[in-house]
Parts: structure tokens; sequence; C-alpha cells
């Protein structure tokens, strides 16, 4: 009897650490993908929020940051600035909240997405926990 016993104790401790084990893993795992992309998605959301602004802004305003703008881009002709201020205005100042609205959606989907594998995961280790 004492043999089972603490053989019954001995498997609910070994399978803790090992569902413990698993959970930090999975965890462990999804911080470093979050770190690997850490700088790309702040400069991506960075400039998401300039151009939100840029397109909020009075024209007046928009056309004083070109105008300042320009002392960066001397090094280049004057034909070649004219390219790219064309370029660029029509890239900056253009509405674009289609893209905004499904950048929301896929990130809202992203995070339901890893809701359901996180309560399926725990489930799942309740589940074995109690077997």
């Amino acid at each position: 009897m004492f043999l089972s016993w603490a053989m019954f104790v001995f498997m609910q401790v070994y399978m803790a650490v090992i569902c413990l084990n698993a959970l930090i893993a999975l965890l462990g795992d999804s911080y470093g993908d979050v770190q690997q992309n850490q700088f790309a998605n702040m400069r991506k959301e960075r400039a998401t929020l300039i151009v939100e602004h840029l397109i909020v802004m009075m024209d007046k305003e928009r056309r004083q940051i070109q105008e300042d703008s320009r002392t960066v881009t001397k090094l280049m002709s004057k034909k070649d600035w004219a390219t790219k201020k064309k370029s660029l205005g029509a890239r900056l100042f253009q509405s674009d909240w289609d893209t905004t609205e499904y950048m929301v959606e896929d990130l809202t989907t992203k995070v339901e997405n890893l809701q359901k594998q996180l309560d399926h995961l725990v489930a799942k280790l309740c589940k074995e926990r109690k077997d």
C-alpha cells in the first residue's frame, strides 16, 4: 500500500513539473518571437501614427513640414527632389483608412487566436493534471 501511495505522489509531482516545463517553454517561445519583431513593430507603429497625424493636419502645416524637410534632402538634385516629394506626398497624404482598419482587424484576429490557444493549453494541462 505504501509503495503505491509513494508512486502516486511521485507521478503527480513529476507530471506537474513536466506540465510547467511545457508551459514555460511555450511562453518563452512566444516572448522570443515578440522580442525578435519588437524593433520592426515599433517603427511600423510610429510610421502609422505619423501618417495619421499628417492626414488630419492643415495643408499649411503640411507644406511647412515639407519645406523644413528639404534641408534633409539637399544632396538630391532639384529634379530628383521634385519626383521624390510628389511620390511621398501622394503616399503620405492620401486617406488610407482601409489599410489601417485591415491592420487592426488582423491584430485582433491574431490576439483572439493566441487567447484560444492559451485557453486550450490551460484546459489540456488541467485535464492531464486531474487524470
